[in-house]
């Protein structure tokens, strides 16, 4: 009896993933194709998507020779069928309308669905404790996400990516009026996007980098501890209130990739994939970013 039960609780986790791979209207396999894709029963999966429907979690409508058409679903309560109690995102933390904006965009396409974020600042974190399963998935820079994927020792794919300008923009940073020569560039090693976007705007061999927290980097700068910094230029207001001016970087790739946000997963973790396909559309993500950005809508995350 308890293999019966075991069995018969792989079925409901199975049929469960795939219907969240559904919409209204999209018509099922044939039960002969997912005992093929499945490797259990046609009694099992028959038993498993009767006992969703009696649950309340789809409606089947069924056309003889014709197939089944999926009529209605309740994603959440797919996720409980699927053993899934929550989700959880690891984000940048929220100091730019842009990351506000991404938060709450995220939040209202899993709406319904037990999803959370943790705020934390560097990529490497990010990646470390989603690599380690923290997390089941993690929001950085395409450059960032680019960077990872391509290390020898990868262990993350890139799920998602939102489209050019959101994710925060970066500009030289230097104090008003000064014109002299760079010499001491402030650089917070743990934030990647800044040490590869520094590098490629001061070469090693032209300055010294000084190792400053990334959110210490703007006093540093204006206490006349370094000469100049990388960093975003989402808050122009900001940077001109402690006496200092921004430049745009030199474009290039690296610029690009670093104003694209992405949304990485552990590498090969396809059911995280399948329910970002699921549950987020990208446009909708980027139509509300950009209305928290404007202050049309306020940010909920």
């Amino acid at each position: 009896m308890s293999r019966y039960l075991k069995k018969e609780g792989l079925a409901l986790r199975y049929l469960a993933m795939y219907l969240m791979s559904l919409r209204p209207g999209d018509r099922l396999k044939p039960i002969s194709a997912l005992r093929l894709d499945s490797g259990l029963s046609v009694g099992l999966l028959q038993g498993a998507l009767m006992s969703l429907e009696q649950g309340g979690c789809v409606q089947i409508q069924r056309q003889g020779r014709n197939g089944s058409l999926l009529s209605q679903v309740d994603y959440p309560a797919l996720l409980r069928y699927a053993d899934i109690p929550a989700l959880v995102c690891a984000m940048p933390l929220p100091y730019t309308k842009k990351y506000e904006g991404l938060a709450t965009g995220l939040r209202q396409a899993f709406s319904g669905v037990p999803f959370w974020f943790a705020h934390m600042s560097g990529a490497d974190v990010r990646v470390e404790c989603l690599c380690n399963g923290l997390y089941d998935m993690a929001v950085m820079s395409r450059l960032a996400a680019e960077y990872y994927c391509a290390a020898p020792d990868c262990r993350v794919e890139i799920a998602i990516l939102s489209g050019p300008d959101t994710c925060a923009r970066h500009g030289v940073i230097r104090r008003q009026g000064d014109k002299g020569p760079v010499k001491r560039v402030a650089l917070d090693s743990r934030s990647l996007d800044q040490r590869i976007l520094t590098r490629e705007q001061f070469p090693r061999e032209a300055v010294d980098y000084i190792e400053i927290s990334y959110h210490h980097c703007l006093h540093s700068l204006a206490q006349g501890m370094v000469d100049a910094v990388v960093w975003n230029t989402e808050d122009p207001d900001s940077i001109a209130l402690r006496g200092l001016s921004a430049t745009p970087l030199a474009p290039s790739d690296f610029v690009r990739s670093a104003a694209e946000a992405a949304v990485v997963i552990r590498k090969g973790d396809a059911t995280t994939r399948q329910l970002l396909s699921t549950f987020v559309d990208v446009s909708q993500v980027v139509a509300c970013q950009q209305q928290v950005i404007r202050g049309e809508c306020d940010p909920r995350y």
